[in-house]
């Protein structure tokens, strides 16, 4: 068994439900309360597997410097295994982990923070700057 195997048995221990949607990347299903919540992707990236959840564009650059503020705030203060960051033009939340020697701890730890991160800011960075928007 390849220790991409084992990562899909942990999430089938855990009782997270994926499905491959390419060679290599698998779409999972969390366990999170957020409304519209945005799904996780898991991918095979040679030595890691990272984790990743697209948060939402970032379309207003004035309202940008303040929504990565609070992104690192965020990173800081209230994520231990996943991070804010951004792809492109995307506000992402991630984590990867060394699959040599991955372990159910660490994946449940890393899936832990993403769907902890979903829940309680997945709605506030995602509106980011929305308000003063529909003001205008």
């Amino acid at each position: 068994m390849n220790q991409m195997e084992k990562t899909l048995g942990y999430l089938d221990e855990m009782g997270i439900l994926y499905k491959e949607v390419s060679d290599g990347t698998w779409v999972l299903k969390l366990g999170t309360e957020a409304v519209d919540a945005p799904p996780v992707f898991m991918a095979n990236a040679g030595v890691v597997v990272v984790f990743t959840s697209a948060l939402g564009e970032i379309k207003d650059p004035q309202t940008a410097s303040g929504l990565m503020e609070r992104a690192l705030r965020l990173n800081a203060d209230e994520l231990v295994h996943a991070r804010y960051g951004l792809e492109g033009e995307r506000l992402i939340l991630t984590g990867s982990l060394a699959l040599e020697n991955i372990d159910r701890n660490e994946v449940q730890g890393l899936l832990d923070d993403m769907e902890m991160g979903i829940d309680m800011h997945y709605d506030e960075l995602n509106n980011w700057g929305k308000e003063s928007q529909s003001q205008e």
